[in-house]
C-alpha cells in the first residue's frame, strides 16, 4: 500500500508541477491589476492568402490575458502553414489556447518550405547521473525539416531517486502541452529530472508533545505545497504560528506555497504559548469560581477565597492532579491537552 500510495502522490505532483511550469512559461510582467492585452498578427508577407477567401485576420484588444488562436488557415505557395510563434521556439496550432506574458505581443506566421531538401535529426534522450535508459522504440528519433511543428512527447520516466518532467535543449523548457519548432540543425532534447527528497514537520526539541512525530512524505524537488495547518503537531499549552525551515534558516507562516529545493526539508514548529484562564473550582454554589489569565510558563500568584463557608475551613487548591498550593504561593501556569483548559480545585475542611 505504501508504494501505491508513494506513486499517486507522485502522480498528482507531476501534474501540479505541469501547472507550475505553465504558470512560470507564461508569467505576466505587469502588475496592473486588469491590464489591456493587445495580440498584432503579423501579416506582413505579401505573399500569402486566406485558404477562405471570406475570413480575415483581424488584431486583438481585450482584458483577457488568455486567447484562442483563430482557426484560420493561410496559404502561401510552395509552403506548409504550420501556425504562428513570438519567437520561433514554441508554436501554437490554429485553435490553440495562447497565454500572453506581456500586454504586447507580435504573433508571426510559420510557413514550412515544401522544397527544402535539407532535413535534421530529432530526438529524445533520457540520461539520468550518468545512466542512460534506452528509449528508442516508444520515442524514435525523426528528422525534420526547418520549421517543422514537433509536438513534445508526455513520456516520463522514473528510478528511487528522481522523476522526469518535461525535456530541454540546454536552453529552453518544453512540456507536453508545448509544441516545437524546428530550427536549421539537429536536435536533442534531455530529460528534465527531478529528485525526489523527504519532507516533514518536526515538533523540534521541546517538552510535552502530544501523539507521535510525523512521518516524512516523498516530494520531487521544484514542487510547491502548501505548509502544514497549525494543528498538524501538538504540544501542551503551545500551538504553532509558523514554520522553520532547517534548510534555508527561514521562518515561514501557515499555509504558505513552499516551492522544494533539491534537498530533503525538516519544517520544525514555531511555538507561541497558549493563553488559559486559569480556573480556580470553589465547589460552593454560593461562592463564586475565581479566573486569572495567564499564559504557559507564566507564574500567577494562587488565590484566596475570602467568602466564609460554615462548618469549613479553606485551606488551598490542589491543582494538576495531585499538586497542592496556599494562596499567596507561586504557581507557575502548566498547558494542558490540546483543547483543554487549567483547573484547581480548593480544599475545604471541616472545622
Amino acid at each position: 500500500m505504501d508504494k501505491i500510495f508513494i506513486n499517486l502522490l507522485l502522480v498528482l505532483l507531476l501534474i501540479k508541477i505541469n501547472i507550475i511550469y505553465a504558470i512560470e512559461e507564461y508569467q505576466d510582467d505587469d502588475d496592473e491589476e486588469h491590464p489591456i492585452y493587445y495580440v498584432n498578427f503579423d501579416l506582413s508577407d505579401p505573399n500569402f492568402k486566406y485558404k477562405n477567401s471570406s475570413e480575415k485576420i483581424e488584431n486583438i484588444v481585450t482584458d483577457q490575458s488568455l486567447i484562442r488562436i483563430p482557426e484560420i488557415i493561410l496559404v502561401k505557395e510552395g509552403f506548409y502553414f504550420n501556425g504562428w510563434t513570438t519567437d520561433f521556439i514554441y508554436g501554437y496550432e490554429p485553435g490553440d489556447v495562447f497565454h500572453m506574458r506581456v500586454k504586447n505581443t507580435t504573433l508571426f506566421p510559420v510557413f514550412e518550405d515544401k522544397n527544402d531538401t535539407t532535413y535534421f535529426r530529432f530526438e529524445y534522450r533520457v540520461e539520468y547521473n550518468g545512466e542512460i535508459t534506452d528509449v528508442s522504440k516508444e520515442l524514435r528519433s525523426s528528422i525534420e525539416r526547418e520549421k517543422h511543428f514537433i509536438k513534445i512527447k508526455l513520456n516520463t520516466y522514473s528510478n528511487k531517486y528522481a522523476r522526469s518532467f518535461g525535456w530541454t535543449d540546454g536552453e529552453n523548457i518544453f512540456n507536453s502541452t508545448i509544441r516545437f519548432i524546428m530550427p536549421r540543425k539537429n536536435v536533442t532534447l534531455y530529460a528534465v529530472f527531478h529528485n525526489l527528497h523527504n519532507f516533514s514537520y518536526s515538533h523540534g526539541d521541546v517538552d510535552g508533545i502530544v501523539g507521535n512525530p510525523d512521518k516524512p512524505f516523498v516530494y520531487i524537488e521544484g514542487s510547491i505545497i502548501d505548509l502544514a495547518e497549525p494543528t498538524r503537531l501538538r504540544r501542551k499549552g503551545y500551538e504553532i504560528i509558523g514554520w522553520h525551515c532547517e534548510y534555508d534558516g527561514k521562518d515561514y507562516p501557515i499555509f504558505y506555497p513552499y516551492k522544494l529545493p533539491d534537498a530533503d526539508v525538516v519544517m520544525t514548529a514555531i511555538w507561541k504559548p497558549m493563553e488559559y484562564n486559569v480556573l480556580f473550582i470553589t465547589h460552593v454554589s454560593s461562592i463564586p469560581n475565581i479566573r486569572i489569565k495567564g499564559k504557559t510558563n507564566d507564574i500567577i500568584i494562587v488565590p484566596n477565597i475570602n467568602e466564609k463557608r460554615e462548618g469549613y475551613n479553606f485551606i488551598g487548591w490542589v491543582i494538576y492532579e495531585n499538586e497542592f498550593y496556599k494562596p499567596g504561593e507561586e504557581l507557575i501556569v502548566k498547558g494542558g491537552e490540546p483543547g483543554l483548559g487549567v483547573s484547581g480545585s480548593a480544599i475545604w475542611i471541616q472545622k
